[in-house]
């Protein structure tokens, strides 16, 4: 095969395994570095992403070919010494193919486990030197030499700064010719201001920030932007208030938390000086990052978003600030006892509002997505709440018709329907406009979606077995693809808070199947996923995620061995929320909860007084034949001894009952 063939897949290949983990032993996080194995290998063998300075992966990369010998030979040519190695062309075209960095070859010598390497464009350069012409490009073999340079940890730092530059030379050359080839980088931009711009010069990428940095906000260039602003001195921009503004918006945009914190923190030094929509993003910036960090809880961001949203004058702006707002209230509803309905009209009202709006499609289409997985959430408030209230009338044996069961689904169901439908056409509009923005939130929250649902389903079925479900796990798998799809879209994007959030996603995707089906679906494991997680954390001053899955699972198996829990297990600060769903499941007015509340306080009273195990207390529950009489007035109790079947008195007070067997209650 020649140099223009693309490589053939030798499915019986063997890669060296001591060799492979002696270069990933070089190329670490630690030394600036982020290797993955290509898998097929079809002429690489590693894909090495750069980390910045900044401790940011850059999603900038360079192919690894690995190459194997007992023991190298070298050869003299031109004065210089070169290890020879026979090379297939076709791989040494494909590297070549990889550009800007193209990559290196690596020969690893078994005898000596040593590591020596060059870049794949000096190798191709010193053969059609020593040839005298490129006629060995059409062979299917060809020997290449490499210097005798060793690949350690030390000259790691050398090849991490070539390769950097590689990168951030094309950038910039793309950056400002790249409209001269039809490239999409920044098409609206004048191409005479791109050409005189030195983008090795921190004055001119200011200038530029200054006058195009809130279009390419607008435009979604995040990453661009972003990279832009790290390389400013931070003199530079706390000279200037718009870069202030600029870096503050950007930062928390692209969830670099801290970063964000610092201008923001200095922007408010100014805050007189801002007109009114700067100032509106800027207070959302900050009450949204405050949020993350959780300096301020749900509903004082509420509040917040409330203000901001009668005082907006941009329609994008208060249309973002209602969702949010909706968004905050049904988090709010979820620990209520029951759900306010009609939310359900404002959510489909803000829908048609989003639709005339007079924006452009791009924003359109990522608010009603937004928007969406409010609908998502009311439903599954609605579903959890209907299904406790069920599973506890069961547990109490209250009689709840099929018809009641049946009405119920009817109404939540197409709720969820309408959710996934409206996430779905969002997804199929940016594949037709190649919108890589809209398509990686749509399919986050296809994938949210999914999780949620299966976790609300697991929560009320923990005590059913989970066969082998080859569907099921198909459909986990499918969500759990759509999940990686988005984050690595989200990455590319420099979008590193949705980066986090999705790769979360993809942990608990993962986690719930593998807790339910024993199947372990990921491409990655569960731990190796939560060490990128810890990782992009470490670098976006991102808090910690903790699983929700995993620790939910083990305490509703713990529960389902123990039984039931007493309601002497219940904390103090959940008594309220647990009397309210007795008095659902009873269908009881209001006015009874205080005699709820006081049954389960008096049964906590006489756990904690009561040592001797021989000493009972029991209710008389005939108020429980009727619903006019239930809870309708304070329970009466008695205290009864076990071995001698002596017995108070009937009494509502709990402590006068353990004043009259005080000498019983210590252990015996």
């Amino acid at each position: 095969m020649s140099f223009f063939d693309s490589p053939t897949v030798d499915d019986n290949a063997k890669k060296s395994e001591e060799s492979v983990l002696k270069v990933k032993g070089i190329f670490t996080k630690r030394n600036g570095f982020i290797n993955r194995e290509e898998n097929p290998d079809y002429g690489v063998d590693l894909d090495v992403e750069l980390v910045l300075e900044a401790h940011h992966a850059s999603s900038q990369k360079f192919a690894v070919q690995i190459k194997s010998t007992g023991k190298v030979s070298t050869v003299s040519k031109d004065g210089h010494k070169y290890i020879s190695l026979s090379f297939e062309t076709s791989r040494l075209g494909y590297l070549c193919r990889r550009p800007p960095a193209y990559g290196i070859i690596i020969l690893y010598e078994e005898e000596t486990q040593r590591c020596y390497f060059d870049y794949v464009d000096e190798i191709v350069n010193r053969v059609s030197y020593i040839k005298g012409n490129d006629d060995w490009k059409q062979q299917d073999s060809v020997t290449i030499y490499i210097p005798e340079q060793l690949l350690e940890t030390s000259s790691s730092k050398a090849l991490h700064d070539k390769m950097c530059r590689r990168h951030k030379s094309h950038e910039l050359l793309l950056f400002s010719h790249g409209t001269t080839y039809d490239i999409p980088v920044i098409s609206s931009f004048n191409q005479n201001i791109l050409e005189n711009i030195d983008f090795n010069s921190p004055q001119q990428v200011g200038e530029l920030l200054e006058e195009y940095g809130g279009h390419l906000f607008n435009k979604q260039e995040f990453q661009m932007l972003s990279r832009l602003l790290m390389d400013l001195p931070t003199s530079k921009i706390i000279a200037s208030k718009k870069l202030l503004f600029l870096a503050a918006i950007t930062f928390g945009q692209v969830g670099y938390i801290i970063e964000a914190d610092y201008y923001l923190n200095r922007c408010f030094n100014f805050i007189k000086d801002f007109d009114q929509e700067t100032h509106e993003l800027l207070e959302f910036t900050k009450y949204r990052n405050d949020f993350i960090k959780g300096d301020i809880d749900y509903k004082s961001f509420s509040k917040e978003m409330e203000v901001l949203r009668k005082n907006s004058i941009n329609t994008l702006n208060t249309l973002t600030f209602e969702i949010n707002i909706i968004y905050l209230q049904l988090l709010d509803q979820f620990n209520k006892q029951e759900p306010d309905h009609s939310v359900a009209e404002v959510i489909q009202k803000l829908f048609q509002k989003i639709e005339n709006a007079p924006l452009e499609e791009h924003s359109k289409q990522l608010l009603k997505l937004f928007q969406s997985e409010n609908l998502h959430i009311y439903g599954s408030n609605i579903f959890l709440k209907d299904a406790n209230k069920f599973k506890l009338q069961e547990k109490l044996n209250i009689s709840v018709s099929l018809n009641v069961r049946v009405e119920r689904v009817k109404f939540v169901l197409p709720l969820f329907e309408k959710a996934i439908q409206y996430a779905h056409e969002v997804r199929i509009y940016a594949e037709e406009k190649d919108d890589s923005l809209v398509k990686a939130y749509s399919l986050q929250y296809l994938g949210r979606f999914f999780l949620d649902t299966q976790f609300n389903v697991m929560m009320l079925k923990i005590d059913q077995e989970y066969g082998e479900d080859q569907n099921h796990i198909s459909q986990f798998l499918k969500n759990l693809n759509y999940s990686l799809i988005a984050y690595n879209l989200f990455l590319d994007l420099g979008l590193n808070k949705d980066a986090h959030q999705t790769l979360t996603n993809v942990y608990e995707i993962q986690m719930l199947c593998f807790l339910l089906y024993g199947k372990d679906i990921g491409p990655k494991k569960l731990h190796e996923l939560e060490s990128i997680i810890r990782d992009i954390e470490e670098k976006a001053g991102i808090p910690q995620f903790n699983s929700v899955v995993r620790p939910a699972y083990e305490n509703l198996r713990r529960n389902l061995v123990q039984g039931n829990q007493p309601w002497t297990t219940i904390p103090e600060d959940e008594v309220e929320k647990y009397a309210w769903k007795i008095l659902e499941a009873y269908e009881l007015p209001e006015n009874r909860l205080p005699n709820i509340i006081a049954d389960i306080r008096n049964y906590q009273i006489f756990e904690r007084e009561c040592e001797n195990k021989n000493i009972e207390l029991l209710q008389d529950l005939r108020h429980l034949q009727s619903k006019s009489t239930t809870y309708a007035e304070p329970p009466k109790y008695i205290l009864r001894s076990k071995l001698s079947n002596i017995e108070t008195k009937p009494s509502r007070d709990i402590y006068h009952l353990l004043q009259q067997f005080s000498h019983l209650l210590k252990k015996k």
